[in-house]
């Protein structure tokens, strides 16, 4: 898993959970976790890659943000559930 990955789910959950940092950290090896991660990070850089195509491809970017948004929920509970 990217340290930037790791920075910037920290700033994501940070008003959310107590000890997001903390939590994260101690995930970091954690496989469930990982591959959330790992799956959250693909979908970020396939969006990105997306964002910068014609206005033809807006479904596509559509389905990556949803995807995103499903990836950061789960992460979020897993993270309430499973960190410290």
């Amino acid at each position: 898993m990217k340290k930037q990955t790791l920075n910037e789910l920290t700033q994501l959950y940070e008003p959310k959970v107590p000890d997001a940092a903390a939590r994260i950290n101690a995930l970091s090896s954690d496989e469930t976790f990982c591959d959330m991660c790992a799956e959250y990070e693909d979908c970020v850089r396939c969006l990105r890659s997306w964002a910068g195509t014609p206005a033809n491809c807006e479904d596509r970017i559509l389905e990556y943000r949803e995807l995103i948004a499903d990836l950061e929920e789960e992460i979020l509970q897993y993270l309430q559930e499973n960190g410290a």
